[in-house]
Formats: structure tokens, sequence, C-alpha cells
């Protein structure tokens, strides 16, 4: 189970919900109320079939000691995050999405999300 926290942590739903749903604390750290970490959409990894968990604990293992670009430079669209891409590929394909369709899905959401965040981070 310890493999299949980070998916839970680094999901674009949950990364992109706490960034719009931060407050600013006037210094480096912003806040979140409980009712807002409530609100968030988390995975029962209890309740995954063995096969959904063994891909995925398989995609833990390729890219755990692999480093990010930082955010939002992982979703520029004209130069992706190759191992964000990878991340979030195993993801899908963990839960038997088509290939094809991940890869159109990601390349609209990445452009969408980068520009989210440029706008929110000048």
């Amino acid at each position: 189970m310890r493999k299949l926290l980070p998916y839970g942590l680094i999901l674009h739903g949950v990364m992109l919900t706490v960034l719009i749903n931060r407050e600013e604390t006037g210094g480096a750290w912003t806040s979140l109320k409980m009712s807002q970490w409530r609100l968030l959409p988390i995975i029962d990894f209890y309740k995954l079939n063995k096969e959904t968990i063994e891909k995925l604990s398989d995609l833990f293992d390729r890219v755990s000691k692999k480093v990010l670009k930082e955010i939002p430079e992982q979703f520029n669209p004209e130069n992706i995050d190759q191992i964000r891409f990878e991340i979030d590929c195993g993801f899908l394909n963990a839960f038997n999405q088509s290939p094809s369709e991940i890869e159109n899905y990601l390349n609209k959401l990445y452009g969408k999300v980068y520009i989210a965040l440029k706008r929110m981070w000048g």
C-alpha cells in the first residue's frame, strides 16, 4: 500500500483542487480548511483489484527515483515532462484506459493545466 499513496497525492484532480482552494497566508505557506480537504477526490486503494494494484506498483518501481520538472513546467505543451507523462499514462493504463484515448486526453489536459497555472502564478 505504501507504493500507492503517492498516486493519491500527485494526481491532477487533487493537485489542482488544492491549488485552486488554497488560501494565501501572507507568507510562503498556504492553508486549506478541513472542509476543503474532505472535498478532495481520493481513490480508495483498498477497493482496487489485484491486477490494478500490481500495475500501479510496477509503475512506482519505474518512476520513483526519477525527478520531475518543476510545476508548471511539467505541463508545458511545448515540452511536456516525459516523467509526468509516464506517471499519468501508467496510472490511467492501470485502470484499463485505451492508450490512444490516454494520449489525447493528457495532451488536452496538460495545455489547460499549464495555462491555468501560468495565469495563477504569472
